[in-house]
């Protein structure tokens, strides 16, 4: 008989678990650099969990848009759309920091 239900913490557990000797290939959506700093990461970490692989791709996609609003700030004239750019650059560095901490990749 299947299980009906939402799942217990232990079964949560066991679902959580990645083979850490594989290597882990970044998402399909990443662009090269954040391809290039996750194979370097994973490379030097050993990431056992889903949730840590997980958090590893918000803080890839936070230095997306980190080079992506940096790349914006430097082609724009007014100071308008700088300020939200700004802004934008600001707030994914905070998640990029803080995701790499977390993950115990950067001291706090």
């Amino acid at each position: 008989m299947t299980q009906r239900g939402r799942k217990g913490s232990k079964q949560l557990l066991l679902d959580d678990r990645v083979d850490p000797f594989a290597p882990q290939p970044p998402p399909s959506h990443f662009q090269e650099p954040e391809r290039r700093l996750w194979k370097a990461i994973v490379s030097e970490h050993n990431f056992t969990s889903v949730t840590s692989l997980t958090l590893l791709a918000v803080a890839m996609e936070a230095a997306a848009v980190m080079r992506h609003s940096w790349d914006r700030i430097e082609k724009t004239d007014s100071f308008g759309p700088k300020d939200i750019l700004l802004h934008t650059n600001g707030r994914a560095a905070k998640t990029y920091v803080n995701a790499m901490r977390l993950l115990k990749v950067i001291p706090r």
